[in-house]
């Protein structure tokens, strides 16, 4: 299963972590699972923008590419 690091951030996860993630997945749902309590208010249906994530810029362009047409999904317009 890939791995997903979490940098530290003093709201959610202060010391960061590593969890891993299956392929698939939606990563809400994993951060969850793995006891990062972020907000979900739809229950994870990409239907009212409380879960959003940040992926920085050392991501691989496989990740960008699949972000893309991640955001590209036609429940998140």
């Amino acid at each position: 299963m890939p791995i997903v690091t979490i940098l530290p951030n003093e709201t959610f996860c202060p010391e960061g972590a590593q969890i891993e993630v299956k392929t698939g997945a939606k990563l809400a749902q994993a951060l969850n699972a793995a006891g990062i309590k972020i907000p979900h208010a739809c229950e994870y249906n990409c239907a009212c923008a409380t879960c959003h994530v940040t992926m920085t810029n050392t991501i691989s362009s496989t990740m960008r590419s699949a972000a893309r047409r991640f955001l590209a999904c036609p429940a998140r317009r």
